[in-house]
């Protein structure tokens, strides 16, 4: 089914310069202009105006150049739109703008619009300065999450009776779990609601449970700074998950007083449509992990950072956008060269640089200049280890313990397939069919792919431990059949227990006689 194309908010409202002072007695600034805000579903904000904003110059603010304006991202550089809508009673920011000078008409009037790709609209009417508007709490709903949580609060007692009268007690638990940060404080809760007021009659009554993550900071930020740990968040729960699942819009809070303010975060951003992660593609679950949660995301904070693509360019792939295979396979053959790098910077003594030395000292005099700048350029690319080198050290300290005769032998193959994509587009022996190359990317991409996501669960400081317990999740499936495609032997993987299936008889044959002796008394 297509994508639904209906904006998720579309408020009219009135808006203004941010940084504008809005007289005694009024609602609005001056120069505040009537308009129409919409933000899509991808998170852009446009807000469509029956009027210009541009041209206006308030008290204070430096008018802009008129000429070049449209489509211009550096004509309203460090300005801010601010504003109410709903009636007046949210307030809202754009940010990051971009003039569109020949905007659509509202209510009959020519205008002009403004694009915006980071939107805040607030729980108050009330707008904040610049400077106080910064936020010290970050509020993201882990809706979607449920089977990774595994944190069912609500429970029910067995009904009771006391003569005519029926009871049940429903109870919850909700602490939350704290983890100390640097700069901060991570924070699980649970909430439970009730849809029913107290000593009320009613014919239906629901409870539902929500589970947040919130990121509390020690010294406020700016809106920008709370997307990017947001964006953090997510790609941390897609290594831990297996899926890159696309989280709610976050909410981020400003003390005013003993008050908190709230604001709804939109930004412009790729908004995955995966499936929500299941038990079947879950690496790890919050049980497990419980006790080093708050780490594990302060070493992921740190290293995503410090190892740059060797970190994301496998989440690009982690992603549900279809590659093609030839794609994926060198997608992940990039991302593994890059965490090699940053993993191990220092560069390799190899035999032909030694080689290209010992030409260059008893060469002497003997080589000409061009000769000799020749030489030593082959000595730079010498320090560059092999692609099958990078595979075997990334992989041989996993805790899975990938014999060395198989890993040689994968890594060896990955190097030919690479360098067939590379030099030749394809394999290079024009007798073997593309088929049979493209199965062959396939199996290889199967065995990177777990690899990979393994070296970056154990690089981040998964204990050996939950990862070799893999297997005996119900995505150690994958992973073995994987591994296997792949033609790798993992000694460390806990295999699943046997299922005994006695129990399960034993209980069908009790249920058999059960029904045998109730229907067949009646006849």
């Amino acid at each position: 089914m297509p994508e639904s194309t209906e904006p998720i908010l579309e408020k009219r409202g009135f808006f203004w310069w941010h940084g504008e002072k809005t007289p005694r007695g009024r609602y609005a600034p001056p120069f505040g202009v009537p308009g129409i805000l919409t933000i899509q579903v991808d998170g852009r904000a446009h807000v469509n105006l029956a009027g210009s904003l541009s041209r206006s110059n308030p008290p204070g603010m430096t008018s802009p150049n008129l000429a070049g304006l449209d489509g211009n991202p550096d004509a309203f550089k460090g300005r801010t739109i601010a504003g109410k809508v709903d009636g007046d009673s949210r307030c809202v920011y754009l940010k990051n703008l971009v003039n569109r000078a020949l905007g659509p008409m509202v209510d009959g009037k020519p205008g002009e619009q403004f694009d915006s790709d980071l939107c805040m609209v607030g729980d108050t009417a009330t707008t904040r300065n610049a400077k106080s508007l910064r936020f010290s709490k970050l509020s993201i709903s882990l809706a979607g999450l449920e089977q990774w949580r595994w944190n069912e609060s609500i429970t029910a007692s067995q009904e009771k009776a006391n003569g005519p009268a029926r009871s049940r007690d429903v109870s919850y638990a909700a602490a939350p779990i704290e983890y100390e940060l640097d700069d901060g404080k991570i924070l699980l809760r649970t909430d439970v609601h009730c849809s029913a007021l107290e000593e009320m009659p009613y014919r239906e009554i629901a409870f539902r449970q929500y589970d947040w993550l919130e990121w509390h900071r020690n010294k406020a930020a700016t809106a920008e700074a709370m997307r990017q740990e947001f964006g953090l968040i997510e790609e941390f729960f897609a290594i831990l998950t297996g899926t890159y699942y696309s989280l709610d819009w976050p909410l981020i809070s400003l003390k005013v007083g003993s008050k908190p303010e709230t604001h709804t975060l939109y930004f412009w951003r790729n908004m995955e449509r995966s499936r929500t992660p299941e038990i079947s593609t879950l690496w790890t679950t919050f049980p497990q992990i419980r006790d080093t949660f708050g780490t594990l995301y302060s070493n992921w904070r740190k290293k995503r950072r410090e190892y740059g693509s060797g970190f994301y360019l496998y989440l690009a792939a982690l992603r549900n956008t279809p590659m093609y295979i030839e794609h994926r396979f060198v997608n992940l053959i990039w991302g593994i060269e890059s965490l090699h790098r940053g993993v191990s910077p220092k560069p390799i003594v190899s035999r032909s640089q030694q080689i290209v030395d010992d030409i260059l000292e008893k060469a002497g005099k003997l080589l000409n200049s061009e000769e000799r700048r020749w030489l030593k350029r082959q000595q730079s690319i010498q320090t560059e280890p092999p692609l099958e080198y990078r595979i075997t050290s990334t992989f041989a300290g996993l805790s899975w313990k990938i014999t060395k005769t198989s890993l040689d032998d994968f890594a060896r193959r990955c190097q030919i397939r690479r360098n067939n994509i590379s030099h030749y587009g394809g394999p290079k022996d024009k007798s073997e069919s593309y088929d049979a190359f493209l199965r062959e990317l396939m199996e290889l991409t199967e065995g990177l792919t777990h690899l990979y996501h393994a070296a970056l669960l154990q690089e981040i400081g998964l204990d050996a431990k939950t990862l070799a317990s893999c297997g005996k999740m119900p995505i150690g499936f994958g992973v073995r059949r994987g591994l296997e495609m792949a033609k790798l032997k993992a000694e460390g993987i806990e295999a699943p227990p046997p299922v005994d299936m006695e129990p399960v008889l034993k209980m069908r044959r009790k249920y058999l006689r059960k029904w045998r002796r109730r229907h067949v008394s009646r006849h």
